[in-house]
């Protein structure tokens, strides 16, 4: 029976759905920072189990977002608290609303430290759009959604971005193509052109704890 896709916002949603069977493949990101890696992993526990397996694809940076030009003197999470400039937020549960979170406790910053706008945004090129047209002066997101909108960025953070299934579940002629195609050139070199990215070992199956103790 063909699958009825609903559409996916955050992990959690995205873990839930290939619980669920809703999908056969689910997109997940995990900072590179294992300390980091292990407190995001702890937020979404309950949805990890035994059987998921992670495929490696790419690395992406995330940071803050700035017309260029303008708050020169932001250069740090700290100097973004003490500006009380305006900071566009990604919606409540979105994996990098919950990363940039981390980033605030692990400088000793409050959530609320940060001028936040009343309305957030759903996607790193809405956060970059909001920058760019002026309705908020700083957001936090990947390189390639600022640089599309020729705004600054001050990397934060690196992330594993890469897929997950269920080993219980996914056909094993399916998982050869799905790691093959990952693997194929034409698709390393468009991934390369695109800014703040770079492949991470594409293809490679393991668990995340294996991903982990590898950056350790």
């Amino acid at each position: 029976m063909p699958h009825n896709p609903q559409p996916v916002r955050n992990p959690e949603e995205a873990l839930s759905a290939l619980n669920r069977g809703e999908c056969d493949i689910a997109s997940f990101h995990l900072p590179t920072c294992p300390a980091l890696a292990r407190q995001i992993l702890s937020h979404y526990q309950r949805h990890l189990n035994k059987n998921h397996r992670l495929i490696r694809f790419v690395t992406r940076c995330e940071g803050l977002m700035m017309r260029k030009g303008e708050h020169e003197e932001v250069r740090t999470l700290q100097d973004l608290s003490t500006s009380e400039l305006s900071f566009v937020s990604r919606d409540h549960h979105s994996g990098t609303r919950i990363l940039f979170n981390l980033l605030l406790k692990q400088q000793g910053l409050a959530e609320d430290s940060i001028n936040r706008t009343s309305q957030p945004e759903f996607t790193h090129t809405a956060v970059a759009a909001f920058v760019a047209s002026g309705m908020a002066e700083v957001g936090f997101g990947v390189q390639a959604a600022a640089e599309q909108f020729n705004l600054n960025f001050i990397e934060m953070a690196s992330e594993h971005y890469m897929l997950v299934y269920r080993q219980d579940r996914l056909p094993a002629a399916t998982l050869r193509y799905l790691t093959a195609l990952l693997q194929s050139p034409a698709l390393i070199d468009r991934i390369n052109t695109v800014p703040g990215y770079a492949t991470d070992n594409p293809g490679d199956i393991g668990t995340f704890d294996q991903l982990i103790a590898g950056e350790a």
